[in-house]
């Protein structure tokens, strides 16, 4: 009776593992031939320059004067200040917001981002969005509906081949997808 239980476990096991290996390959063939789609042609794009005559120009304009062909910031370490001073700017926007950034979540602080970023696009305020696609799981809709507006538009870094199996494409295509950007900027009126 032992040994029947045994060779049981053995077969079970051997099954087990025999299905695993079937699922992975199957899923890896599925990932393994995808390829990028092709990039619909996409305008160069720029940041725009005349920016000067906007509220947010004319007020940098005398700190500029004192300081010609300098570059000027304002650290800011706490992360509410720092939220609260992006929203101020967009809703301050005239002429473009331009953002980069590795992480973009549609949680409270995201949706108001998105949220605000919608609004600036319907003032005319011309957005662009340059996102990590590594972080962009579940935001496909959000990002698409934002894309469809005619003054946003949204790009992915380095995009997962397919969409819905993006792990397996670490798999698959790792030496791509594990290039990143991790920059940040965010730049209102320029």
């Amino acid at each position: 009776m032992v040994l029947a239980c045994k060779a049981l476990v053995a077969s079970s096991a051997r099954v087990g593992s025999l299905w695993r290996v079937a699922v992975l390959a199957m899923a890896l063939s599925l990932t393994g031939c995808t390829a990028l789609p092709v990039a619909p042609d996409k305008v160069a794009s720029h940041a725009l320059t005349d920016t000067g005559a906007t509220r947010l120009g004319r007020a940098i304009e005398p700190r500029v004067r004192e300081h010609p062909g300098q570059a000027g910031l304002v650290a800011l370490a706490d992360g509410r200040e720092a939220f609260a001073t992006r929203v101020l700017l967009l809703d301050a926007a005239e002429r473009s917001i331009d953002i980069q950034t590795y992480i973009f979540h549609a949680d409270d602080t995201g949706t108001l981002m998105f949220e605000r970023l919608l609004r600036a696009a319907d003032r005319g305020v011309r957005v662009r969005l340059l996102l990590d696609d590594n972080n962009t799981v579940g935001l496909d809709p959000l990002l698409a509906l934002l894309d469809a507006h005619a003054n946003i538009e949204v790009r992915l870094f380095n995009p997962h081949a397919n969409r819905r199996f993006r792990l397996l494409g670490f798999a698959t295509d790792f030496s791509r997808l594990n290039r990143r950007m991790h920059n940040k900027s965010f730049t209102v009126d320029n």
